[in-house]
């Protein structure tokens, strides 16, 4: 059954005016935002300035809460945690690592106030979650090594739920993996990432297998993805050229199927691929693949809510376009994804320059 947002927004209308006249109403008001924002925040493609308001006025409330009531440590740890995703994809890494710091700490004081009790399991869940937010957020600003010691305590707490409730956190265990896969190799540690990277295609795959649907093929995708990176870097592209083919092919299926229509891993996968084919001497299909990328990177410029990932993608397809000679896509391209990001002309002028029309 569909949320009812409005009946939602309706909701924290009323609370906010019976509050106002009422300050033993504030507990309501708390809990009518974080309920509006809960549903809320799957709705953001792309983040908006209401959602970013909304969450700030909800933070705001159950911090007066919170000080005279530990009960709210949870809700308020989790909003923060919103808030700093909602800030890392618009590429607000230092606000965003501020508020996922402050989530995480919540959480974590809320898990060992609860040892022992029916809601530690909750928390401590919550908490990975937090955590593995908290190592994009740290990784972005530049904290590498807390970054990696958050993905993989993170990593920690969904191995014992995986061990302890078999079958209901492997998807989990597979996005924790592919965490630390990816801080290790930003940390240039290949070696290191190899074993997760395997491990989380192993898991993807069998969870694929048992239920072919599209958010299962988008994980195996991703997972597959990570390990072509480390075949690349390897120069090993005739091992890596047929698992991106499989992963280009598994995010058709997922949007197919209606998830992740407008995927920027899509459009990564399929300029990962144009590079293995050009190292391969095979410049009409790499030409092929990294016109698609172009065409997909375009569709998910005007709708994807991950402004920061956007810029990284957009240039890297830019680059290979020029490789090839495709130059007139690659000032059609920049366009497209500078008008996305007008709020960051000036940093998207030196990285689309030479694409710029004069």
């Amino acid at each position: 059954m569909d949320v009812d947002l409005k009946a939602l927004r309706a909701a924290v209308v009323s609370a906010r005016e019976q509050a106002a006249g009422d300050e033993s109403r504030l507990p309501d008001l708390g809990w009518a935002i974080y309920a509006y924002c809960f549903e809320l925040r799957n709705h953001q493609d792309p983040v908006t300035s209401a959602y970013l308001e909304i969450l700030e006025e909800g933070i705001g409330v159950l911090r007066r809460l919170q000080r005279r009531d530990q009960s709210f440590i949870g809700a308020l740890g989790l909003m923060l945690g919103w808030q700093g995703y909602a800030l890392h994809q618009l590429g607000r890494a230092e606000q965003s690592r501020e508020s996922l710091v402050e989530g995480t700490a919540l959480l974590r004081q809320g898990a060992r106030q609860r040892v022992g009790t029916q809601q530690y399991e909750l928390y401590e869940t919550q908490l990975a979650l937090a955590l593995g937010l908290s190592a994009y957020a740290l990784s972005a600003a530049g904290e590498h090594q807390a970054a990696l010691s958050s993905a993989r305590e993170a990593l920690g707490i969904w191995r014992t739920r995986a061990a302890e409730q078999p079958g209901q956190h492997d998807r989990t265990v597979v996005q924790a993996l592919d965490t630390v896969c990816y801080l290790l190799s930003l940390r240039r540690q290949f070696e290191d990432a190899w074993g997760p990277a395997e491990e989380a295609v192993a898991i993807a795959r069998r969870i694929y297998t048992a239920e072919p649907s599209g958010d299962n093929a988008r994980l195996l995708a991703n997972a597959l993805d990570r390990l072509t990176e480390l075949l690349a870097n390897s120069s090993r592209w005739s091992e890596a050229l047929p698992l991106l083919e499989e992963s280009i092919s598994l995010y058709r299926v997922a949007g197919r199927r209606g998830t992740f229509k407008y995927s920027l891993t899509h459009a990564t996968a399929l300029n990962n691929a144009a590079k293995a084919y050009l190292q391969l001497g095979q410049r009409a299909q790499a030409v092929s693949r990294v016109q698609s990328a172009a065409v997909r990177c375009a569709l998910c410029a005007r709708r994807t809510a991950d402004v920061a990932t956007l810029q990284t993608v957009a240039q890297d397809i830019i680059n290979v376009l020029g490789e090839v000679g495709l130059d007139n896509m690659a000032r059609t391209l920049a366009k497209g994804v500078n008008r996305r990001l007008s709020g960051k002309a000036s940093a998207l002028s030196k990285l689309f320059g030479p694409f710029r029309s004069g």
